[in-house]
């Protein structure tokens, strides 16, 4: 296989096309319905779903689904329109609880029991939330935080070597390499506290050494397109936002694994971690992680990348839905 450029790294992950303003979805995409919800000032956009996902929709009795408009013209669905953000959550899982029990989807078997939010207009008020698992049949997006952890280390390359997990074999990705910690963040958790319950379970961090270290270093911004190889429907929207943190850790802590999400960690040199990513054995979305990692740091820079502003660019893509992203790329 040849190697990936940085530039092939972001490709893969940030896969939906550029859209000019008012315009649609073109190409394998142009059969995609814009989700609409409503408050007092109007409708606005949470998501984009395919016929297949609206036709579902249509099939489950109005009684369980509520209306629904379906505007064809314009390709826009509004949906789930109940007064109140909690009959409006009600309404959505009383929906693909129906869906799951027809079986209308392969890779819809059954609730994962973590809520996620979809935010209001205001991009603080939630909405309505949304098991993950209904996440990428709806279009809207999905939360995230994931760490970098490294130590220093003045022999070394740039001065600092790297934590680097591997997956486990039982996890999709099966053997891949990840980021230290990552993990999506529920309906009403605080990313900090999220990325702090994901280092205490999956790599065993003291949580007095995790809440004394973890930096907050920003977001990633990106719209995927689902895999199957991520335990995904292929071809489903997912546009996401994670949270980005750092921790350097005493040169004399080693994460463990813990949960069985992790077979070890091992410890790159930033040439090693880089090489790895050229060789595609990251995870899609935590090699673009880890590619943010080197510009924020100065090893990825404009004299040694073609393509450095593209890169920059869309690492922190601007999404036409509402949530906390919003006031983070509008500073």
């Amino acid at each position: 296989m040849a190697l990936l450029s940085n530039l092939d790294i972001v490709n893969i992950v940030d896969a939906f096309p550029y859209l000019e303003a008012d315009t649609k979805p073109v190409g394998e995409f142009s059969t995609l319905y814009t989700l609409l919800s409503a408050d007092s000032l109007g409708t606005f956009t949470q998501g984009y779903i395919h016929a297949p996902v609206l036709e579902a929709l249509l099939r489950v009795p109005v009684m369980i689904r509520g209306e629904i408009t379906v505007d064809e013209i314009h390709r826009t669905v509004l949906a789930f329109t109940d007064s109140t953000e909690a009959d409006r959550t009600a309404r959505i899982r009383q929906t693909f609880d129906h869906i799951i029990g027809e079986k209308e989807f392969q890779g819809l078997k059954k609730f994962k029991g973590e809520p996620s939010p979809v935010f209001a207009r205001d991009n603080v008020s939630i909405h309505y939330s949304v098991d993950r698992s209904v996440t990428e049949f709806l279009g809207v997006m999905r939360w995230g935080v994931h760490m970098t952890a490294y130590v220093l280390d003045e022999s070394a390359p740039y001065g600092m070597k790297i934590w680097i997990p591997r997956r486990a074999a039982t996890k999709s990705y099966p053997n891949m390499l990840d980021n230290a910690v990552a993990g999506g963040i529920v309906t009403g958790e605080d990313p900090l506290d999220g990325i702090i319950r994901e280092a205490v379970e999956e790599a065993s961090l003291p949580e007095s050494l995790a809440r004394e270290r973890i930096r907050y270093a920003g977001i990633v911004t990106y719209i995927h397109v689902g895999d199957v190889l991520e335990g995904c429907t292929a071809g489903m929207v997912h546009p996401e936002c994670h949270r980005i943190f750092d921790i350097e850790l005493p040169s004399d802590f080693t994460p463990i694994p813990r949960e069985g999400e992790v077979a070890d960690y091992q410890l790159y040199t930033v040439p090693e971690v880089q090489a790895q990513l050229a060789s595609g054995r990251f995870k899609p979305n935590c090699g673009l992680i880890m590619l943010e990692f080197f510009i924020r740091h100065g090893i990825v820079t404009p004299e040694n990348e073609p393509n450095f502003e593209e890169i920059r660019r869309r690492l922190h893509r601007d999404l036409p839905f509402p949530g906390p992203h919003r006031s983070v790329m509008n500073e």
